[in-house]
């Protein structure tokens, strides 16, 4: 559900920009509201943290300094509750999850100054943004709307990054500064760089499937193959695709693909 994703999205750019997330996780949320086109949640949310005075900054690390632990593991638990709502296709490995600790600076003024006013109208935004949509079916959220029927339901492609993280999904769309694998939830975006390999998991196809890949080439070629290959090629620009046809593998620079499906 896209509508979900994006609130679910909306959260980590709160959490980045107003209560310590750190610049990885906000980072990370602006390029994934850019991905689905949620720029005017980006640059809301920062117009409000700019303009926000230190009136709900003070009164959080005053709190936070009284209890350190408490204010971690609550964003611990806020962590492993938007990673279950925004699932991928296979669980996550516990060490591919990095939840960031808020650095806790010391108290900005007298432990007993009142806190200035809050804008009231920054305030309620925030919170509207910030609310909450749970991922549930599609059939639930939206009855009536037909399921997509596949030819290959449970086919995989994986991906593989040169820093050990693996991810699967049923399409990868190819780009001239990388690709973009779509995972069923929030897709991955990988520049040519760190990926080592993109290959079809067969263990997810029948034993004698014929030729369960559509490849959309960029001069509107529909090729069918029945399996693939990419490996970072040393020294070279960008990758090619091997692509097993029933005329044989053919070799693709990876800019001449739109994208690659399983049907």
């Amino acid at each position: 559900d896209r509508e979900a994703v994006r609130l679910a999205n909306r959260r980590l750019l709160i959490i980045g920009h107003f209560y310590g997330g750190g610049e990885e996780l906000t980072e990370f949320a602006e390029q994934q509201a850019e991905s689905i086109g949620d720029d005017a949640a980006v640059a809301e949310i920062q117009a409000a943290a700019e303009k926000q005075e230190d009136a709900l900054i003070v009164e959080e690390i005053r709190e936070a300094a009284a209890r350190t632990g408490e204010e971690t593991a609550l964003l611990n638990d806020l962590g492993s509750e938007l990673v279950t709502e925004i699932e991928l296709d296979e669980p996550l490995q516990r060490g591919n999850l990095r939840i960031p600790q808020p650095a806790i600076p010391a108290a900005l003024t007298a432990p007993n100054a009142p806190p200035a006013p809050f804008d009231t109208e920054r305030r309620s935004t925030i919170e509207a943004l910030g609310d909450r949509k749970q991922i549930g079916d599609p059939q639930e959220l939206h009855p009536g709307t037909p399921t997509p029927a596949y030819l290959y339901p449970a086919g995989r492609l994986v991906l593989n990054l040169s820093d050990g993280r693996t991810f699967r999904g049923r399409e990868v769309i190819f780009t001239n500064a990388g690709m973009q694998l779509g995972t069923g939830s929030i897709p991955v975006q990988a520049p040519y760089a760190v990926i080592q390999r993109l290959a079809i998991d067969r263990a997810t196809f029948p034993a004698r499937v014929a030729h369960p890949l559509v490849i959309e080439l960029k001069d509107n070629r529909i090729l069918r193959g029945s399996g693939l290959e990419l490996r970072a090629i040393p020294e070279a620009a960008l990758p090619e695709v091997h692509i097993q046809t029933a005329e044989g593998v053919q070799k693709i620079p990876a800019t001449q693909i739109n994208r690659i499906t399983i049907p």
